[in-house]
């Protein structure tokens, strides 16, 4: 798109040329399956699932550090693997989606680990 501003009274004419992308339908929201919101898991390796836009990237945060992450299937699946054992208690966790491009989008998981 070209663009090109003229003032009034005279003064030099400036353009130039701004670029975009048009962006058609909707990308797929991420959602998880497993752990069940509000549940409780037996074990402190936790396995996250869920669904999401194929190809992006999920992250598991917690309060400090990532969790777990993986990539969205084509079939618009993902699972991942904590990276860690969780002690026993209750988490809220916030996973993300980046799509591939730049798009984020994000929801909380709340749970509860209550493993031997």
């Amino acid at each position: 798109l070209n663009v090109e501003q003229t003032p009034v009274g005279g003064a030099a004419t400036s353009r130039d040329t701004v670029s975009f992308k048009v962006r058609t339908g909707t990308s797929s929201d991420v959602t998880v399956t497993t752990p069940a919101q509000d549940g409780t898991v037996s074990t402190k390796t936790v396995t996250y699932t869920g669904k999401g836009e194929p190809l992006s990237k999920i992250t598991v945060n917690g309060t400090s550090r990532p969790v777990a992450s993986t990539t969205v299937r084509s079939d618009g699946t993902w699972e991942a693997i904590g990276t860690f054992e969780l002690a026993n208690g209750k988490y809220t966790f916030r996973v993300s989606q980046e799509e591939l491009n730049g798009d984020m989008k994000h929801t909380d998981l709340t749970f509860t680990v209550k493993a031997n």
